[in-house]
């Protein structure tokens, strides 16, 4: 995916979680959430798709690239929610290096 000369390519509006670790007072576990979503505008394309053997059986994996405006709290890891589907971000670069745009390499995340 290029990077976006128009804001008017950004027509999916999408939420990213951002994860947070938290201690458990009482225990010390340390438990993992996602702060409250960050709504914004996305374009998204699908980039590939292959099977996978994991655990002697065959997934589906689905990759798909998401262009977003620039944002430095958004990092690998976090999680990206569009309609009922939901991504992983594995990657990400800034294709221009004038922090303008941001594009996101996401991994769909099957329930």
């Amino acid at each position: 995916m290029r990077a976006r000369s128009s804001a008017g390519m950004l027509r999916k509006l999408i939420s990213i979680e951002i994860p947070l670790t938290t201690i458990d007072e009482e225990f010390g576990d340390t438990i993992e959430s996602f702060a409250a979503p960050i709504n914004l505008w996305a374009d998204i394309e699908p980039v590939s798709g292959r099977d996978n053997w994991s655990a002697e059986r065959l997934e589906d994996v689905v990759t798909h690239s998401l262009c977003i405006r620039w944002r430095d709290d958004v990092t690998p890891g976090c999680r990206v929610a569009y309609q009922d589907r939901s991504f992983r971000i594995i990657g990400l670069f800034d294709p221009e290096e004038r922090q303008r745009w941001l594009v996101l390499h996401c991994e769909e995340i099957k329930s």
